[in-house]
């Protein structure tokens, strides 16, 4: 029997933890392992993000580069799409939820029998509609405060991130907006 596997969508999350006044966390790895601790199983870690284009900031680029390296090191699968500047000269970030549909879908064909998505994004519904018809179970980690009904409506149960950060705030891992 294969892990469950944890897929967490940077991005989407970010805008998940701005809603509840949350920066972020001291340690991502952290995240992961509160959701373990939850569902009470160990998981396989995926994170999906873009970088910088270097052209564009090769500092920040550089800096990013290593914080995903860093995730690596713990252990945590990184999917990384790319970025492209806008016309308004604003950086886009492409490719993300395309890799983050194709790891459920892998996922559910390996015999994963749940999958736990951190992201309300509703163009992910096809991809967990065909993991279900696969065979595994898909779980959605969204918050309260946030728009996913589309999500939510097709995955097997939604867990509430507000649940997951109440557990890691208790153990001082969350780095708070006001900080």
């Amino acid at each position: 029997m294969h892990k469950p596997v944890i897929l967490v969508d940077e991005m989407n999350l970010m805008h998940h933890l701005n809603a509840v006044n949350v920066q972020g966390f001291y340690h991502w790895i952290n995240f992961y392992k509160t959701i373990e601790k939850f569902i009470g199983s160990p998981c396989n870690a995926h994170f999906f993000c873009a970088n910088v284009n270097k052209s564009h900031n090769r500092l920040i680029h550089k800096k990013r580069a290593a914080f995903f390296d860093g995730l690596r090191e713990k252990g945590i699968q990184v999917h990384e799409g790319f970025s492209v500047i806008d016309s308004q000269n604003k950086q886009l970030e492409k490719g993300v939820d395309v890799l983050l549909a194709l790891e459920i879908l892998k996922a559910s064909l390996r015999g994963v029998r749940d999958i736990f998505v951190c992201s309300c994004d509703g163009d992910l519904v096809p991809a967990v509609q065909e993991a279900q018809r696969n065979g595994s179970r898909v779980h959605a980690i969204i918050s309260d405060y946030m728009p996913g009904r589309e999500l939510a409506e097709r995955v097997d149960s939604v867990i509430q991130l507000e649940s997951i950060l109440s557990i890691m705030s208790a153990e001082n891992q969350l780095k708070w907006k006001d900080q």
